[in-house]
């Protein structure tokens, strides 16, 4: 028989949204307080740290809840801010989640009372109040505004002009006519560096080092990048990645690249692999046409009145700094938990759950992938806590805990070494896999092995977070199946035939390894697929 709770969702943002659903829909008690006047979180505009013309990275089909999935033969597209916003507020309205929020209300504090129940404290303008809750889904992620990264710069506090973090930004209208530098190049700055660029007298990009940039869109058919996010890429071993790239290196034609390719091409080599993908490449153009000035690899050392001054003592003048340099997404804020420190979100089970804390307080937007789209990780781990809160699963042991904790640490240490400070990294496939075998929804390649379109999908076209509703609790297999055999194959023949059995042998047994294979090799040399040929690749 399963538990009905009384379960807090703080903040309305995407992860708030699902968690709330994917709890209603096991039958609990859901409320949601949300600080602002309407729901989004980092998408809500002026409010979010999203600015206003914003597009992103990934497409519509790792953006959307599988719930409410886009149609599954649609064109991929990279939405914009409000395109998404927009999304999540039609979400929220199809399964009832309005009626649940307390807007304009802050949760001040957040205390584990007597082992099996949270008190939370919160106000709504002068009114306050305690309310005490089963479970608590805090769903206050990274991404804020009172937490940006600074570098520490010498003189910085004494510069005449205008200082701003990404965190802040909305558009470039207060910098058009300014000499602007931009410290920092990820997916952010690319943005937001371009805009300025646009209508600044003059914009300079000052970056330690070069990015590893991967174009918004590919090939003839201008794919998406997301596609390439598939279990045959993420389940190789780093080892077997880097023959992979040697591999695809080998088709690709580098001498007779456009002014635009030829720049993301030199930036990636020179970046040695060393930085984290930056999937948006739409500054390039205005690098080529000089209006972006490039300093690299260089680092702002001091500021003497409205001169920066480099680390190679170079110098220039300017009217505005803008930090494109991240959170800090490292550690749970003190203040959020009553007597409890979190340093290093990596110290979370899943980065989710705290020890210490049981499965009575989860904590969302806290792992973050380096491919793949967020809310699938959101949504699984949504579903999950709803099950822990209904009694139909329990969280490991405390010792069991610590101990995948640890092991999961040391995983993401290696796979993450380029980016130290970035605690909030995790590895898009393995962390939904993780999930999805502790939910029970996994798929089971055996179990599709007299499906064989389905199998080569699953495998070689991209993981969305719908192939984990082919099974398992609240599964819906038609919908999924239809959506991943919709989902395009992301490489030629020849990379799938000498990489897939690798690939498997990571996952499964060698027996069913060379089942599966055996069955995708089938069915893309006898039926007609939109898998790519190897001159798609050149491209």
């Amino acid at each position: 028989m399963t538990k009905r709770e009384r379960v807090c969702v703080i903040g309305a943002g995407m992860s708030g949204l699902i968690a709330m659903k994917e709890l209603l829909e096991r039958g609990h008690d859901v409320i949601c307080y949300e600080k602002e006047l309407r729901e989004g979180g980092v998408f809500n505009f002026p409010t979010g740290v999203a600015y206003d013309d914003m597009r992103l990275t990934v497409s519509q089909h790792f953006m959307c809840f599988s719930s409410m999935p886009a149609p599954p033969q649609e064109k991929r597209e990279l939405w914009t801010r409000k395109q998404y916003a927009e999304y999540l507020h039609a979400f929220a309205e199809r399964f009832d989640l309005f009626r649940r929020i307390k807007f304009d209300t802050e949760v001040t504090a957040i205390e584990l009372y007597q082992g099996n129940q949270v008190r939370i404290s919160c106000g709504h303008g002068a009114e306050k109040s305690e309310r005490m809750f089963d479970a608590v889904a805090v769903c206050r992620g990274a991404f804020r505004a009172d937490a940006p990264r600074m570098p520490a710069v010498d003189g910085l506090i004494n510069f005449p002009g205008e200082v701003i973090h990404s965190g802040t930004y909305k558009d470039p209208e207060s910098l058009r006519g300014m000499h602007v530098l931009c410290i920092g190049m990820g997916e952010t700055s690319a943005d937001v560096t371009l805009q300025i660029s646009n209508v600044a007298a003059s914009c300079t990009l000052c970056m330690r080092s070069f990015p590893e940039i991967i174009k918004r869109h590919h090939g003839p058919d201008r794919r998406t990048a997301d596609v390439d996010s598939t279990r045959l890429f993420h389940w190789m071993s780093m080892e077997q990645r880097r023959d992979f790239f040697a591999f695809k290196q080998k088709f690709r034609d580098t001498k007779n690249l456009n002014d635009h390719d030829r720049l993301v091409y030199e930036w990636s080599r020179k970046s040695r692999g060393l930085r984290s993908l930056q999937k948006n490449d739409d500054f390039v153009d205005n690098v080529i046409n000089g209006k972006i000035q490039v300093r690299a690899p260089a680092k702002l050392t001091r500021i003497e009145g409205d001169t920066a001054i480099f680390d190679d003592n170079s110098t220039l003048e300017v009217d505005a700094i803008v930090f494109c340099t991240g959170y800090e997404e490292s550690s749970i804020p003190k203040d959020w938990i009553k007597d409890v420190e979190i340093p290093d979100v990596r110290r979370l089970y899943k980065h989710a759950f705290h020890p210490d804390l049981g499965r009575r307080i989860a904590f969302f937007g806290w792992a973050r992938p380096r491919q793949g789209g967020l809310p699938a990780l959101s949504e699984l781990l949504a579903r999950y806590f709803s099950l822990l809160c209904s009694g139909e699963r329990k969280l490991p042991e405390k010792d069991e805990m610590t101990e995948t904790i640890i092991e999961d640490c040391a995983r993401e240490e290696k796979w993450f070494s380029n980016s130290k400070t970035t605690r909030s990294l995790v590895h898009y496939t393995q962390y939904l896999d993780d999930l999805a075998e502790l939910i029970g929804c996994l798929p089971n390649l055996e179990n599709h092995l007299n499906d064989p379109e389905l199998l080569a999908h699953l495998i070689c076209s991209s993981n969305i977070g719908l192939s984990y509703r082919l099974q398992g609790p609240s599964a819906f297999p038609e919908i999924a199946r239809e959506a991943c055999v919709s989902a395009p194959i992301a490489d030629p023949y020849v990379a799938i035939d000498k990489f897939v059995d690798c690939a498997l042998e990571q996952k499964v047994d060698p027996d069913l390894a060379t089942r599966v294979a055996t069955v995708i090799r089938k069915y893309l040399t006898t039926h007609t697929t939109d898998m790519p040929s190897t001159e798609d690749w050149e491209s």
